[in-house]
């Protein structure tokens, strides 16, 4: 038994009492935690192609934007086409179990209707915003910053309460004096900091060998620099980032053994998998076993529906325990959690079901093939079917 009242739970235990509903079949898990993904990429109806080369699709993502922007110019459907993703996605989100979301920032809220889902979301800390920042040379850092001022200022109207991260993009968008620059600011104002890192293999070998298809890509638009890049590894990032209050480093598909240690054992740093993304892009086995032996606080992100078909978190966790089976069932679960919540700094209030934390629960009806509760929730055929957040029914199971 779950005992809530007043948005909180207030006990565990076995004596049900007037009021107490019968979920029948259901696992009940803590809300669940969507440590990464881009909303503005919502109404998508199928991931966006090809998924190789990594190059190409980075292409089709910049297409799409540029698509959007010049609609959005039209003042008359501003609004549908710049919000609705948002407000799309996060009603997504939510109703699929997650309570808490961390998104990519790119656009403006200048349109949002005060009543909005986005603006609620906002207000009440559930959705976690990045604002992103691309600039590969230097050249383009001036009015980065001019852009991310605006938007840093429409997320954060009490400029008391600073709840926006930043999210230098990735090792070829991200020149290292804005990476430096990125780090040293969220450090002055105790902001977390998200970036792409070890995504790919063409990420490599920017780093190390400044050659490769990113390269070329770079080349073709006019802004390759050479001497941009903030290290010949990963590793070189991750001790630059290292300097941030809290730091989300995404995806991590190619992360060497050492490069993995040094992530576990940095309380403050969090490596954020997205297995469904991961598998759209064929990649080789995610290096997930090896960073929790050696300690890495891993989360898990539903990334886009530019790179997955929808923004279940639940299915990222099922998708790993598919993946992974002799990984415990409880330690899925934690990446899907707890893990998320200690990642987004948010482990006093979320994470887990207990007396005293927000009563955000995720109810699940079990799969077959398992006794057991839990591995029987992550079974391919389990499905979210409950979302409550502080102690309201979201999708009422």
């Amino acid at each position: 038994m779950v005992e809530i009242a007043d948005g909180q739970v207030v006990a565990l235990h076995d004596c049900p009492q007037d009021g107490t509903i019968d979920l029948g079949s259901a696992v009940i898990v803590p809300g669940l935690v969507n440590t990464h993904t881009h909303l503005e990429f919502s109404n998508l109806e199928r991931p966006l192609g090809p998924p190789a080369p990594f190059a190409d699709w980075i292409g089709s993502v910049v297409a799409e934007r540029r698509r959007r922007c010049r609609r959005e110019e039209d003042s008359s459907t501003a609004p549908r086409l710049e919000l609705d993703p948002i407000s799309l996605g996060l009603q997504e989100c939510f109703q699929s179990g997650s309570s808490l979301v961390a998104d990519i920032v790119t656009g403006s809220l200048e349109h949002v209707d005060r009543r909005s889902v986005i603006v609620d979301a906002l207000a009440n800390e559930r959705l976690l915003p990045f604002r992103e920042l691309i600039a590969p040379t230097p050249a383009g850092i001036e009015a980065t910053w001019s852009a991310a001022e605006t938007s840093l200022a429409e997320l954060e109207p009490d400029p008391e309460r600073r709840r926006a991260g930043l999210s230098p993009h990735a090792p070829y968008t991200v020149a290292a004096t804005l990476l430096e620059q990125a780090i040293a600011r969220a450090g002055r104002e105790s902001r977390p900091v998200a970036m792409h890192l070890a995504e790919t293999q063409e990420e490599l070998d920017l780093l190390s060998r400044h050659s490769g298809p990113l390269v070329d890509m770079l080349k073709r638009i006019g802004v390759w620099d050479p001497s941009a890049p903030a290290g010949t590894r990963p590793l070189d990032i991750l001790k630059r980032l290292s300097v941030a209050p809290r730091v989300l480093v995404i995806h991590g598909n190619f992360l060497e053994e050492d490069e993995l240690r040094f992530l576990g054992n940095q309380r403050h740093m969090s490596l954020v998998y997205c297995p469904r993304t991961h598998a759209y892009f064929g990649h080789p086995t995610h290096p997930l076993r090896a960073a929790i032996d050696l300690g890495v606080n891993v989360a898990l992100g539903t990334d886009s529906r530019a790179s997955n078909p929808d923004l279940n978190l639940w299915e990222e966790a099922k998708q790993v325990a598919s993946e992974f089976p002799m990984l415990p069932a409880a330690v899925v679960l934690q990446m899907a959690t707890a893990n998320g919540a200690r990642a987004l700094g948010r482990s006093a209030t979320h994470g887990v079901i207990a007396p005293g934390r927000s009563a955000d629960l995720c109810c699940i009806r079990p799969g077959d093939g398992s006794s057991d509760p839990l591995r029987a929730a992550l079974a391919p055929s389990a499905t979210v079917v409950g979302a409550m957040h502080a102690g309201e029914w979201l999708l009422a199971p």
